[in-house]
C-alpha cells in the first residue's frame, strides 16, 4: 500500500444506538456526525448474537463471527476445569484488519478498542483496550517507550471510569462529570495521535456512552420505571448529553483528518435493562435442574472453594484471596452450585442474554449429563420451556428467542459457548420469569455484595448499533440501510485496496462506496488468513486479573 494512499480513519463508540443516534442527529445535538452523514450515510449496524461486547469488538476486528474467533464472552467456564476463563486477546482467532494493513507496510494507529490486551507489534502505534491490567504492563501497548510517554502526558491510557459506586450513592451528577472529563481527556489523546503521528489507517475507540447508559439510563428514559420526573433537567437529560459530548471528540478528530475517508460505528445499540438473565439461576432451581448450597453462604463457600483450588504457595505469594486463573470467579459465580444433583447452570447474572450451560460429562469436571440423546432432550426441554416463558407480574412473554449454540458448533480448540442463548423480550423491565410447565424464580440472584443494593443497571445492550460513513471514496446516493458488524472489517481492506483474509465472514459493503472501489472485485487471500494469532493463551497474574474482574464487576458484567 503507497504511504500516499488515501487514509481511512475508523472512530468506534461503544453502545451508540441507532434510534437515538439518528434522533439526536435530526435535533441538532449531533452535528459532527451529522455533517459526515450529509456526505455518505447512516446505518444500522447489527451486533452480534449476544451483543457482548466481548464478543463484538473481536468480530469488528476479524470480520468473524464469535463461534469462529473464538471470543464469546468476558468470561467462561473452562471445559474440563473448576476456573472461568477471562479471555484476553491471545484467545481470538483470526486477523484483526489492523495487522493486515500493517502487514502490508501501511502505517496503523489502533488505540483503546475492547480485547486487544495484549497487543502486537505493528507498523505504528497501538494501545490496548480497557481489560488491560494497566498501562505500563507488558502487552499494553506498542511501541512500549512512546506508550509509557503518551501515559505520562495525558494520564491513564486504559480508559475506565467506574460510577457503580457513584450510581448506588445517587451521585448521578457526579458520574456524568467524571464521564465527561474521561471524554474529553481521551479526545486529547486522540487529536494528539492523529495530529503528530503517520498512519494510514486509524482506528479510535471510546467508551463512555456505554458506562453512562448502564448505570443512568433512567434517568432520560421516561418509561423507565426508576424514572422520576422531578429529577432536575441537567440530569434528565443526562444520556443525550453524553451523545453530544462524544460527538464534540468527534468533530476535533474530523477537523484534524479532513483528507480521511471516515467510518463511525458501535459494536450494538442500548435501551432499557429487561434484567431477564438474574432471574434465570432461580428458574433452573425451580426446573429441578439445578441444586445450591445454600446453608454455608456465599461468602464461606467462595473461601473454601477458593481455598481448595488454590495451592497455599500461591496463595501466600498473592499475599490476599486473589483469582488465580480464573478459580476465585469461579467460586463466586458457582461455588454454590451442588453439581452432582445440577443439570443445567448459568453463571452470568449481569449480561444481556441469559446463557445455559448443560452440566454435560466429559466437558463439565463434575457433569452428568450423558452426551447423546439425555444432552438433546434437556438442551429440547430447555428451549421450549423458555421460548414460551412469560414475566408473572404481567403475564406476557418475556423470551423473543432461544438458540441453541455450544455442541452445534465445531471450531477448533475448546468451545467456550453455552449450550443455549436466551434473549429476551425488550421494552419492559422483567419481574421474574415463568415456564408452561408452572416453574417460575421472581427473585434475582445477587452475589454476597450486591445483596443490599437495588438493581442498579438500568440500561442495556441493544442490536442495533451504527455505522456512518463518510469522504470522498464513499457513496451517499444509494441507501444501504442495514449492515452486520462482521462487514466492517473486509469494506475497510477493500477500501483500501488490501486483500481479505479467505475465512472472512462478513460481506465488502461495495453499495457504499464510489467508483473505482464500488466495482473492483474484493481480493481474498489464502496468506492472510493463515496469519492469525499463533500465540499460546496468557493468563494474567493473580494481582491483574483481580484488577480485570474489578472493572467487569463494576460495569456491572459479572
Amino acid at each position: 500500500m503507497s504511504q500516499k494512499a488515501t487514509r481511512l480513519l475508523i472512530v468506534g463508540i461503544d453502545a451508540a444506538d441507532y434510534e437515538l443516534t439518528s434522533s439526536l442527529i435530526g435535533a441538532g445535538r449531533m452535528p459532527n456526525l451529522g455533517r459526515l452523514v450529509d456526505r455518505g450515510q447512516l446505518l444500522r449496524l447489527r451486533s452480534t448474537i449476544n451483543m457482548s461486547s466481548a464478543s463484538a469488538w473481536p468480530s469488528f476486528a476479524t470480520g468473524l463471527h464469535p463461534e469462529n474467533h473464538g471470543i464469546w464472552d468476558f468470561t467462561a467456564p473452562t471445559p474440563g476445569h473448576d476456573r472461568l476463563t477471562v479471555f484476553n486477546a491471545t484467545h481470538r482467532r483470526g486477523e484483526a484488519f489492523w495487522e493486515v494493513v500493517s502487514n502490508s507496510g501501511a502505517t496503523v494507529l489502533v488505540a483503546g478498542i475492547m480485547m486487544t490486551y495484549p497487543v502486537r507489534p505493528v507498523n505504528g502505534i497501538m494501545i490496548a483496550g480497557m481489560l488491560a491490567p494497566s498501562p505500563v504492563s507488558t502487552g499494553s501497548g506498542y511501541p512500549p517507550d512512546l506508550v509509557r510517554e503518551l501515559h505520562s502526558r495525558f494520564g491513564n491510557l486504559v480508559v475506565y471510569e467506574d460510577i457503580r459506586g457513584a450510581a448506588l450513592r445517587g451521585d448521578y451528577a457526579g458520574a456524568l462529570q467524571r464521564t465527561l472529563a474521561s471524554a474529553k481527556r481521551l479526545g486529547d489523546l486522540y487529536v494528539h495521535l492523529v495530529r503528530e503521528h503517520q498512519w494510514q489507517l486509524a482506528v479510535l475507540y471510546f467508551p463512555q456512552i456505554d458506562w453512562i447508559q448502564h448505570y443512568l439510563w433512567h434517568l432520560s428514559d421516561p418509561e423507565h420505571p426508576r424514572h422520576d420526573a422531578s429529577t432536575p433537567p441537567e440530569l434528565r437529560d443526562t444520556v443525550p448529553a453524553m451523545y453530544e459530548a462524544v460527538d464534540g471528540e468527534l468533530g476535533r478528530l474530523l477537523d484534524v483528518s479532513a483528507d480521511a475517508n471516515v467510518m463511525v460505528m458501535s459494536d450494538h445499540g442500548a435501551g432499557l435493562a429487561h434484567q431477564g438473565a438474574v432471574y434465570l439461576r432461580g428458574l433452573l432451581e425451580a426446573m429441578g435442574l439445578a441444586t445450591y448450597k445454600r446453608r454455608a453462604g456465599w461468602s464461606a463457600l467462595a473461601r473454601r472453594a477458593a481455598r481448595s483450588l488454590v495451592p497455599a504457595r500461591l496463595r501466600a505469594a498473592a499475599g490476599r484471596k486473589l483469582a488465580v486463573e480464573g478459580q476465585l470467579l469461579y467460586a463466586k459465580l458457582l461455588g454454590d452450585i451442588d453439581w452432582p444433583r445440577t443439570r443445567a447452570f448459568t453463571c452470568r447474572n449481569g449480561t444481556v442474554c441469559g446463557q445455559i450451560w448443560i452440566n454435560l460429562k466429559g466437558r463439565q469436571p463434575h457433569g452428568i449429563v450423558a452426551a447423546g440423546p439425555e444432552y438433546w432432550g434437556l438442551v429440547e426441554l430447555l428451549e421450549s420451556e423458555l421460548a414460551a416463558a412469560t414475566d408473572p407480574a404481567t403475564e406476557r412473554s418475556a423470551v423473543r428467542r432461544v438458540t441453541r449454540r455450544g455442541l452445534a458448533m465445531s471450531p477448533p480448540g475448546p468451545v467456550y459457548e453455552p449450550d443455549l442463548l436466551v434473549q429476551f423480550a425488550q421494552g419492559a423491565v422483567l419481574g421474574g420469569l415463568m415456564v408452561p410447565s408452572g416453574a417460575a424464580n421472581t427473585t434475582p440472584w445477587r452475589n454476597e455484595q450486591e445483596r443490599d443494593e437495588p438493581l442498579l443497571r438500568t440500561g442495556d445492550h441493544r442490536p442495533y448499533g451504527i455505522l456512518a460513513v463518510g469522504g470522498a471514496e464513499f457513496d451517499g446516493s444509494t441507501p444501504v440501510g442495514e449492515a452486520e458488524i462482521v462487514d466492517v472489517a473486509p469494506t475497510a481492506l477493500h477500501l483500501l485496496s488490501l486483500g481479505i483474509p479467505a475465512q472472512t465472514q462478513g460481506r465488502v459493503l461495495a453499495e457504499l462506496l464510489a467508483e473505482p472501489a464500488h466495482s473492483r472485485p474484493p481480493q481474498f487471500t489464502e496468506e492472510a488468513a493463515a496469519a492469525g494469532r499463533t500465540e499460546t493463551p496468557v493468563a494474567p497474574s493473580p494481582q491483574e486479573e483481580e484488577e480485570v474482574i474489578r472493572r467487569l464487576d463494576g460495569l456491572g458484567y459479572l
